[in-house]
């Protein structure tokens, strides 16, 4: 299923809505919009994809580059942008791994060296030398 489609199903099934008619409606605009945007007829302006998400309850930025890796006509930049995607998948789980640990964070033993959050690795100035201890490349940043 592509990505346009698959981020409105979501939004129909967990902002509640019954049918697509009635998200159309809840969004001002026709079912035949709708059908356009669930037939990848029409694409969707990051107004209305933020406004999907937000019924869905899922990150903009994530389906924004979904949509855009299977729009990609060229497909060195199709597959970077799934590279992309499964990269933060990754960073996404590992932090989420990591949770429990950080809740300990107090007792999380450091050996002396500096220990940053996800959100303070860009302006980390830890030994590790930036991204390489995640097997990154060291020019990636990550949005905080």
């Amino acid at each position: 299923m592509d990505a346009q489609r698959r981020l409105i199903e979501l939004a129909r099934e967990r902002g509640g809505f019954e049918t697509y008619s009635a998200l159309a409606k809840r969004m001002g605009v026709t079912t035949a919009t709708m059908s356009q945007w669930r037939s990848n007829v029409a694409p969707l302006s990051e107004a209305r994809l933020e406004e999907l998400c937000g019924f869905a309850r899922e990150n903009a930025g994530f389906w924004d580059i979904s949509i855009r890796a299977e729009k990609a006509k060229s497909a060195s930049l199709r597959r970077q942008l799934q590279a992309f995607l499964q990269v933060g998948g990754m960073l996404v789980l590992t932090a989420v791994a990591g949770l429990p640990l950080l809740a300990q964070a107090s007792n999380f033993p450091t050996n002396g060296q500096s220990l940053c959050t996800l959100c303070e690795i860009q302006s980390c100035h830890a030994p590790h030398g930036g991204m390489e201890w995640l097997g990154l490349p060291a020019n990636l940043h990550l949005l905080a």
